[in-house]
C-alpha cells in the first residue's frame, strides 16, 4: 500500500491479487459443491439397492454413508 496525504492507496497488482484469490476461492466453492453433489448422488443409488444386492457388494444399508464418504466399510 502506497500512503499519500493519510489516504491508501492500493497498488494496482494487490488489487489484480485480491480479484485472483477470490477468482479461486469461488472455484473451490463451486468445486466442493459438485463434489458433494457426486456423493450425494452415490449415496441415493446405492439407497436405491435392495440388500441382497447391497450384501453382494459387501456393504450393509448403515455403512453406505461411509462407504461413499471413504470408499470402504466402516467396520
Amino acid at each position: 500500500m502506497a500512503y499519500t496525504a493519510g489516504i491508501i492507496h492500493p497498488r494496482p497488482e494487490t488489487v489484480s491479487n485480491i480479484f485472483r484469490r477470490i477468482s479461486e476461492q469461488a472455484h473451490r466453492l463451486v468445486s466442493a459443491y459438485v463434489h458433494q453433489r457426486k456423493l450425494l448422488r452415490a449415496e441415493a443409488e446405492l439407497r436405491g439397492l435392495s440388500d441382497q444386492a447391497l450384501a453382494d457388494i459387501g456393504v450393509s444399508r448403515s455403512e453406505i454413508h461411509s462407504a461413499v464418504r471413504t470408499g470402504r466399510r466402516s467396520r
